[in-house]
């Protein structure tokens, strides 16, 4: 078979789906038309213009993961503006559906109906073109679905795209392993990896055996994240948990009328009153401190951190509730 048969052949099943289910096809391509008209060149907020500024220069801190800039990085020579990451998250979402609606329908599974209305929801509507690493690990892991369901003849190239996306997804949000680990798990029971391992005394396939090596990927990937950015890219540490701490030792504080922040985080305006103030910046939506006004400072002192972090893991014991 050569190439260009093979080619049609990729093709061909698709083409067909499309042919005996126009409708639902044009929803799907509605809907990603929709997010580029509505959003383009991109929504920017303040940590969007802080990744937009290092995948300009280079130059990377672990602020925000650092992956979301460096990819944005070599994407610029497409344009210089946040309009590649929109045609990025765009992209892997409407992709990651359409694999989903294809499988559906070419099982006959009327479920398939239902697939473009889920990029119509006013979560995925009202969001899709902020260029966040939010969106980036939500649209990753609807691609990682539609990879997972429509499941290519050729394993190799499926599992490699599995393994990039589940790499990108998980090193581009901090915690984005609660929501990964999941796919690394049920990642080889689908796709079948380690499936003909048998069990030597009982002479049949070991179930267990596609766990062992979907949590080791998940390991191996987290090492690598960290080699990468630390010893590949040389991100610049930022000391970024600091501010989390703070701002919840400062809720805890504002709400128990104490002061749990140690002295040597202190700035000269530091005061239960200057940190309750701060808590009520309208600027502050989400309830964290504006980073000029903050009351506080970040210091790079390893016994001074490890005493804050003490405290702040004491202090969310005694007042978790």
């Amino acid at each position: 078979m050569n190439k260009m048969d093979h080619l049609f052949n990729l093709f061909k099943g698709p083409i067909k789906e499309i042919g005996q289910h126009p409708i639902s096809f044009f929803l799907l391509v509605l809907g990603a038309g929709q997010a580029l008209l509505t959003f383009y060149p991109g929504s920017m907020s303040i940590d969007s213009w802080q990744q937009f500024q290092q995948a300009t220069s280079g130059s990377y801190n672990d602020w925000h993961p650092p992956i979301m800039a460096w990819v944005w990085h070599h994407l610029l020579w497409i344009k210089k503006g946040p309009q590649p990451m929109l045609f990025l998250h765009i992209g892997m979402f409407w992709l990651g559906l359409f694999l989903i609606w294809y499988r559906f329908a070419q099982k006959n599974l009327y479920a398939y109906i239902l697939v473009p209305f889920l990029g119509f929801l006013p979560g995925v509507i009202g969001m899709m073109g902020v260029i966040w690493k939010d969106i980036s690990l939500g649209s990753t892991l609807v691609l990682v679905v539609g990879l997972l369901v429509f499941n290519h003849r050729n394993k190799k190239i499926t599992i490699l795209l599995v393994l990039l996306s589940l790499f990108y997804g998980t090193a581009v949000r901090w915690n984005a392993i609660g929501l990964t680990l999941p796919f690394y798990i049920l990642a080889p029971y689908l796709l079948g990896v380690g499936a003909g391992k048998q069990n030597k005394k009982q002479g049949r396939c070991t179930p267990f055996y596609p766990f062992l090596v979907g949590l080791s990927v998940m390991l191996l990937t987290v090492i690598l994240t960290h080699l990468w950015q630390n010893y590949v890219i040389n991100a610049k540490k930022t000391y970024q948990y600091q501010t989390i701490i703070f701002h919840d030792l400062s809720f805890i504080g504002a709400k128990t009328q104490s002061e749990p922040i140690p002295l040597p985080f202190r700035t000269k305006n530091y005061s239960l009153l200057t940190v309750k103030n701060a808590l009520k910046d309208l600027r502050a939506s989400d309830g964290s401190i504006w980073v000029s006004d903050a009351p506080f400072r970040t210091i790079e002192d390893t016994v001074e951190l490890n005493k804050l972090t003490t405290i702040w893991l004491k202090t969310i014991w005694n007042f978790f509730p």
